[in-house]
């Protein structure tokens, strides 16, 4: 397989993508989308923590309770 040397953007201005963009849906309403931070460990604990069993089973395919901080990082 060949890579390309440029990250394809999809649509998205390279210029703009580590700031985020402001999206408007199909509904009108209007949504702030931005790539996650370092600063944002805590609220990915939270958002895991709150999954249930099952759901974080199927997303890491395997019995997780909590994740380290450097698995934190990574995602």
């Amino acid at each position: 397989m060949r890579r390309s040397p440029q990250p394809r953007w999809h649509g998205a201005d390279p210029a703009t993508v580590h700031d985020g963009a402001t999206l408007t849906l199909a509904g009108g309403r209007s949504c702030r989308v931005r790539p996650i931070r370092g600063s944002d460990r805590d609220l990915k604990r939270e958002f895991l923590a709150g999954l249930s069993a099952r759901a974080r089973y199927n997303r890491f395919l395997g019995a997780v309770r909590e994740l380290s901080p450097e698995a934190l990082d990574r995602l």
